[in-house]
């Protein structure tokens, strides 16, 4: 097949799209990407593309096509223009397209309007549209900075539900990443059950060389590693390190990423006077990340559940199954049922504290608690979350919609 690939994000920004256009071209497919300049999360151009939107770069067999679209930078007005601009290049690129493309294949994070040039192109060529939808939209609106949560009456919500539904109506087939997703689809959206399929997120399988056995430095390393966003509810886990007191002291929390509530949670560490218990690392490479879960002998995983944004699993759950590392939870929905299902971890709900800190103390003082846990978690991984795994469904969906014999 001739796979049209609209994303904003793709190498060298560290995405999983990168992996799945690699994949599919590994498989036979011709795959080109229309992208944006690479800018992601600082705002700052990486070096040596400050012009790359000017020729058309090739990776690993996938043709790329950058957009000359704003950087992020800092604040929500340049963040607007930053998505506002990638749709508006984006379709200036399609339009000098010829009609070569068998299929659109839209790899759709926020916002949702991203999917606007490729639903131009297909119509514009009559080929079919696939939607993979990482962020449930609207639902997404409402999680806001600052920890308040918008209204289902305010306008702003109104108006992107409706507009989210215009644009689930355009595609021909929805892929997503777990059953709850498809109910809020069918429920809010009014999208067609049968319209939807559920492909397991993949992770990468270089998290597959982490050692099982943790490095042994004489205290408990619990690891948290990924964005640090408001739907993160990292605050909670700050606020179990401070429940669980005095009374267990052998080990250290850390904290592997950035975001917008970092420095809320660094505040929030300090005036719970848990600092000294506290370790915040910041952003690492990709090639790092290992290093870390070397280090880690759980890791640590939450989820706001104040919108539905808390009932789809974070992509960081299936990192944590494939690095071999037990698991400690205060979430809810499909992660929640996933851990159970794989016996990967220790959950209880979202926001529970005092049940958090309970299991937290639990794993520390007794590590048979969680002595098969890693190991549970990379079978189930290698079950159902790998990027053969990944491909392979997604191969086949696209096949159909294309009319092309599997």
């Amino acid at each position: 097949m001739r796979i049209l690939v609209i994303s904003q994000y793709y190498f060298p920004e560290d995405f999983r799209i990168n992996d799945i256009c690699e994949g599919l071209v590994a498989r036979g497919h011709e795959v080109t990407v229309v992208t944006g300049i690479p800018n992601y999360p600082h705002g700052y151009v990486f070096e040596g593309y400050e012009k790359s939107y000017e020729y058309v770069d090739t990776r690993n067999g996938v043709k790329i096509l950058r957009c000359n679209n704003k950087p992020r930078k800092k604040g929500a007005i340049n963040l607007i223009k930053n998505y506002v601009s990638y749709v508006k290049c984006a379709n200036k690129i399609l339009k000098k397209l010829d009609a070569t493309f068998d299929i659109v294949y839209v790899y759709q994070m926020s916002p949702i309007s991203l999917a606007l040039p490729g639903i131009k192109y297909k119509k514009r060529h009559h080929i079919p549209l696939y939607l993979y939808v990482c962020d449930i939209w609207p639902e997404s609106v409402r999680d806001l900075a600052g920890g308040k949560i918008m209204s289902v009456k305010n306008p702003i919500y109104s108006y992107a539900k409706r507009f989210s539904k215009k644009i689930y109506k355009k595609a021909d087939r929805i892929g997503v990443k777990c059953e709850e997703f498809i109910d809020y689809l069918e429920t809010v959206c009014k999208v067609k059950r049968e319209k939807c399929e559920v492909i397991y997120e993949h992770a990468e399988s270089s998290y597959l060389s982490v050692n099982e056995y943790s490095i042994n430095n004489g205290v408990v390393d619990l690891m948290f590693l990924g964005n640090i966003g408001h739907s993160s509810n990292c605050d909670s886990i700050v606020k179990a390190v401070k429940s669980i007191g005095e009374s267990c002291n052998n080990f250290i929390v850390h904290f592997v990423g950035d975001g917008s509530e970092l420095g809320n949670i660094k505040a929030l560490s300090e005036e719970l006077q848990v600092e000294d218990k506290i370790v915040f690392h910041g952003r690492c490479p990709q090639e790092a990340v290992n290093d870390y879960y070397e280090l880690a002998d759980i890791c640590l995983l939450t989820l706001s559940c104040k919108t539905a944004v808390g009932m789809t699993p974070p992509a960081k759950l299936t990192s944590y199954m494939a690095a071999c590392r037990p698991i400690i939870a205060s979430i809810d929905g499909a992660a929640r049922n996933i851990i159970q299902q794989a016996q990967c971890g220790l959950v209880v709900p979202a926001d529970d504290i005092d049940g958090f800190a309970n299991i937290i103390r639990k794993a520390i003082e007794d590590e048979s608690v969680i002595k098969d846990f890693g190991m549970n978690g990379r079978k189930y991984f290698l079950d159902n979350f790998t990027l053969d795994k990944h491909i392979e469904s997604l191969e086949k969906s696209l096949k159909d919609l294309c009319g092309v014999q599997a």
